[in-house]
């Protein structure tokens, strides 16, 4: 229901006031939060409860919580970090050089030369990916925007790591187009009478909810710390920016950005160039020595 609303599929007094409403204070929402807080960020938790709100106010059953309800404060520092050159290749490297490593390596260098985010790979459905085109498509469904589909072009690293999920994905039984590309690891288990187990395994028809002990141990052997899975994305961009690429051609690949952002990646494209023009200056400079006016005449450039 709620993702209909935020879609506009559902929009009468009717259809709001059928749902089924547990909050009763603001212990419920902390609640909530602490929840979610374990998968996702304050500004998505707070984009949930605008569109919660919304139904709400809809159904005229709003003003019941509004005075017990607090938005999470977001971090407001910045779009993340890019990897150093250095950072970038310890982290690459060491994630290349494992073909059995952790669905986080792949996913990682995935990320890291597409701009996806980790919610939009983990939805990703093995008809989304088209190795002979090089292409990913993202859709409305996987992604936190109303942006529509996003065709994304595949550098020769993304199709390298996509071939690896492919294949793991089949390994673990994701056959159907509409299967997973990270199939779900279902930790159910039971013990027949003899003493066998079933019920244990991946399940394709659902998608992997997180990989941080994945990308935890993925830090680890590359010897670093402090690097976010989304630090990937804005590492992407950044490289984009740097690359001089045009605002709009950024938006088509990396989906929505905000206005805030988008001026942070013009700065990161104005500094580009600002080194540029700085290492061109002083490459001049060092090859002409200029000598200073004696008194006697004019100064001399001696080359």
């Amino acid at each position: 229901m709620v993702e209909e609303f935020r879609l506009g599929k559902s929009h009468t007094k009717n259809s709001a006031r059928k749902i089924t409403v547990p909050c009763t204070s603001g212990v419920e929402f902390g609640t909530y939060h602490h929840m979610r807080l374990a998968k996702v960020g304050p500004a998505s938790i707070n984009a949930e409860v605008k569109v919660l709100r919304m139904i709400l106010k809809s159904a005229r059953l709003w003003s019941r919580f509004a005075d017990h309800y607090r938005p999470l404060k977001e971090d407001r520092s910045g779009p993340g970090r890019a990897l150093s050159p250095d950072e970038q290749k310890r982290l690459f490297e060491t994630a290349m050089a494992d073909e059995h490593g952790s669905v986080a390596y792949f996913a990682g260098i995935v990320s890291a030369n597409t701009t996806m985010r980790g919610c939009e790979l983990k939805r990703l459905k093995l008809a989304n990916v088209n190795l002979s085109e090089k292409t990913v498509a993202v859709h409305r469904s996987a992604t936190k925007t109303n942006g529509g589909v996003r065709l994304i072009p595949l550098n020769t690293s993304a199709v390298w790591a996509f071939a690896k999920l492919l294949e793991r994905a089949k390994v673990l039984g994701a056959t159907d187009p509409e299967h997973f590309l990270f199939p779900f690891f279902s930790f159910r288990k039971h013990t027949k009478v003899d003493g066998s187990s079933a019920g244990s395994g991946f399940d394709p028809t659902r998608h992997q909810t997180d990989w941080k002990t994945g990308w935890r141990n993925l830090l680890e052997r590359a010897g670093l710390s402090g690097i976010r899975f989304h630090d990937l994305r804005h590492h992407c961009i950044t490289r984009l920016a740097e690359a001089g690429v045009a605002d709009q051609t950024l938006m088509a690949i990396a989906g929505h950005v905000s206005k805030a952002m988008l001026d942070h990646y013009s700065h990161v494209r104005l500094q580009a160039r600002r080194d540029a023009v700085a290492a061109l200056e002083t490459t001049q400079a060092s090859a002409a020595v200029v000598v200073a006016d004696n008194g006697e005449g004019p100064a001399e450039t001696v080359n």
